[in-house]
This record gives C-alpha cells, sequence and structure tokens, in this order.
C-alpha cells in the first residue's frame, strides 16, 4: 500500500491516515470495480474520505477520475444518497495513524497503528488506542547494523461509547 495515498479519517476532530481500504469491501460486495483512470496498474485510482459520526462511518468524499479524465462524485458512485454515504458494507478492523506521523518506522517496517477501530455494519463495536511520548529526533540515522533507539509506548484498550 502507498502510505501517501491512504484514506483519509476523520474522528473525534482529529485526522488520521487509514490502513485499510473501507471502499474496496463495497466494491466487493457488489462484485465490481468502477473503471478509475490508474496511474499505474497497482493503484486504487481514487482517494476517499470518511468520517465518524456518534460512532458510525461515513464516506463524505472521493477523488477520482473516470478512464476518460472527467472527475467521479461521490453522487456518481451511490446515486440515491445525499452529501455523505452511510459504510453499512463495512465490517472489519480500521487501522489508523495520525496523519502528522508516519507509519513507517526507522528499519522501514510499518508500525503498530495509533488507534484500531472495531467495525461491524458501519458501526463502531470497540476500539483501541496507543499512546506514544513524543521523542527527540535522531541526531542522524542509523548506520547499517546499528540499532536505533526503542522508544517505550504504552496500549490502551478502552470500549469506545456509543
Amino acid at each position: 500500500m502507498n502510505f501517501q495515498h491512504a484514506d483519509r479519517l476523520l474522528y473525534r476532530e482529529r485526522s488520521y491516515d487509514l490502513m485499510d481500504q473501507p471502499l474496496e469491501a463495497y466494491f466487493d460486495l457488489i462484485d465490481s470495480r468502477p473503471p478509475f483512470l490508474r496511474s499505474n496498474p497497482s493503484s486504487r485510482g481514487y482517494f476517499a474520505e470518511w468520517e465518524m459520526v456518534d460512532g458510525w462511518l461515513y464516506l463524505t468524499s472521493i477523488t477520482a477520475l473516470w478512464e476518460d479524465a472527467t472527475p467521479v462524485t461521490l453522487k456518481q458512485l451511490f446515486p440515491l444518497t445525499g452529501q455523505r454515504v452511510f459504510a453499512a458494507w463495512m465490517s472489519g478492523p480500521l487501522r489508523c495513524y495520525h496523519t502528522e506521523s508516519s507509519p513507517i518506522a526507522l528499519n522501514n517496517v510499518v508500525r503498530a497503528p495509533d488507534m484500531t477501530l472495531r467495525v461491524n455494519c458501519g458501526r463502531i463495536e470497540a476500539g483501541s488506542a496507543v499512546s506514544r511520548p513524543l521523542s527527540r529526533p535522531l541526531e542522524r540515522a542509523p548506520e547499517l547494523g546499528q540499532t536505533a533507539e526503542i522508544i517505550p509506548f504504552q496500549s490502551r484498550q478502552a470500549k469506545i461509547p456509543a
């Protein structure tokens, strides 16, 4: 997955990049994928923005082009909806990273998400958050064979109120 093009989630007035792709679950459900213009074969061809409102997951916008290079609108994909689409098809985890931090650790390994939400039929069932202390920046990148400073973190699991 290309993290520069991760979907975005607005939740409790904070912005998160999503490792998961909720719209892909919809395309699987309808057994069809819109003909989006793709920059390369591994590209999804779109960027989606999501919002969690009172425990419900909504698709709020999509940025994409049709194969003929005309812009895609949310109304074209979901003609019977209003300005946002309730994601009733989405069941599973949503792994979220604060938008101001990279999900890639120093050793090019994807680090644990800042927050994981368990969603069932578009509704949050539970969630867990990882609290990481602010760390001082490294003075220089570690040399090959050296290890970087390990920063401890605390994991906190809590039931998210509806």
